[in-house]
């Protein structure tokens, strides 16, 4: 017998046909596995598109007083940078805080701004001082309140500690559903594939007494089980990038406001591969552990399908 592929390829089919019910629902579990996995990846990175928008949370505001000249708002930044725990430390000017803030405002909004006359600034100079350890920040906190000229401090430590419980609590919840409905996947693929064989049993048996391989044999249906991890892939892979490009367009910004989304061009590649990836493994891993019990029997191969 020749190994054509066409030939797995069509038995394949033939397999998927005969037992489509069972076929199809186990697309329809791994596409919601696939549909969550991918949930997550977008959550996860936007998220951290957020959180740098904001520009960080690791970080320490710093208010000088207005009455400080220029001179002595360079002196405050050199003493901050010289402390231990001050991993690096940046200027914000007055005008450059009044500009970041109607630029995130946006052009709907700068009617805002009218009310201040030609010149009028109501922001003052301050510091951003990213900190090295997150343990010592109290104490960063209280040396910078204590040079000459600062008028206040703020941190987003606090913040910073509950967005990354938040977000290892998401991160736990998401991959336990993930690892849960690949489990299920698993399962129905396994189903699957193991009423293909009972169904081509004496089939089988004849292929087998004529010589035939057990390579032969069996890569029609690992070929089965490729063949639906490919398809769930590609369906939940639309699907993911239609509701994502929904959310993140139109409907998404009426109805978040002022969250930012990342476009969905960002996840294509990536998105792409992950659901490949998972996708075609669970497949072929569901028939593998179908086929294993008959690459330890001798003596019938159809032991895998009682």
């Amino acid at each position: 017998m020749g190994y054509s592929p066409f030939y797995f390829l069509g038995q394949a089919f033939k397999n998927l046909k005969r037992n489509c019910g069972t076929a199809i629902a186990s697309m329809l579990v791994l596409v919601a596995c696939l549909l969550v996995t991918g949930t997550f990846y977008a959550l996860n990175e936007n998220i951290n598109y957020n959180l740098e928008g904001v520009g960080g949370l690791n970080r320490i505001l710093v208010y000088i007083n207005e009455d400080c000249t220029d001179s002595r708002i360079r002196e405050i930044k050199e003493q901050a940078q010289q402390l231990e725990n001050a991993a690096s430390v940046r200027l914000i000017t007055k005008e450059e805080a009044l500009e970041d803030e109607m630029n995130k405002l946006g052009e709907e909004n700068e009617d805002l701004f009218k009310w201040l006359e030609e010149g009028e600034n109501p922001y003052r100079a301050s510091l951003e001082v990213e900190y090295k350890n997150g343990d010592r920040v109290a104490e960063l906190e209280e040396q910078l309140g204590a040079i000459d000229g600062v008028d206040s401090v703020a941190s987003r430590n606090d913040l910073a500690l509950k967005v990354n419980n938040v977000k290892t609590a998401v991160s736990r919840v998401f991959l336990g559903m993930v690892a849960l409905l690949l489990v299920v996947s698993i399962f129905v693929i396994v189903t699957t594939v193991r009423l293909a064989l009972a169904n081509r049993r004496k089939e089988i048996e004849v292929m087998r007494y004529v010589g035939a391989t057990g390579f032969f044999i069996t890569t029609p249906f690992l070929t089965e089980g490729v063949l639906i991890g490919l398809f769930s892939s590609l369906i939940a892979f639309g699907l993911q990038q239609y509701l994502y490009s929904l959310l993140s367009s139109g409907a998404g910004k009426n109805l978040f406001g002022l969250v930012s989304f990342l476009p969905a061009s960002h996840f294509t590649g990536p998105l792409g591969l992950l659901f490949l990836a998972v996708g075609v493994g669970a497949g072929l891993l569901g028939s593998a552990i179908s086929l294993g019990r008959y690459r330890k029997c001798t003596e019938k191969w159809l032991c895998a399908a009682e």
